[in-house]
């Protein structure tokens, strides 16, 4: 992992990162996060509704397929410990 700020951009071990570089890597993600989802609302709403129907499917199909690698959704139920 590169620690932030680190000019020769060299590795370093996880467990090297300090609380603080931790927070700005958190940060950082978050902005680059920000301007992928602010690029896609830019591009989706150049889409024509053919188009927007289109990748609608394709999400739909997608969806259906890593659904069924793990099966139907199923309600948490918490099991209590018998006493012992």
């Amino acid at each position: 992992m590169i620690k932030p700020g680190d000019e020769d951009g060299s590795a370093i071990r996880r467990s090297e990162l300090t609380f603080e570089d931790l927070v700005k890597l958190k940060a950082l993600n978050q902005e680059r996060m920000d301007a992928v989802r602010a690029n896609w609302r830019s591009e989706a709403s150049k889409m024509s509704s053919e188009e927007r129907e289109k990748a609608a499917e394709r999400f739909r199909l997608a969806a259906e397929k890593i659904a069924s690698q793990f099966g139907r959704s199923r309600a948490f139920v918490k099991q209590e410990k018998k006493p012992s």
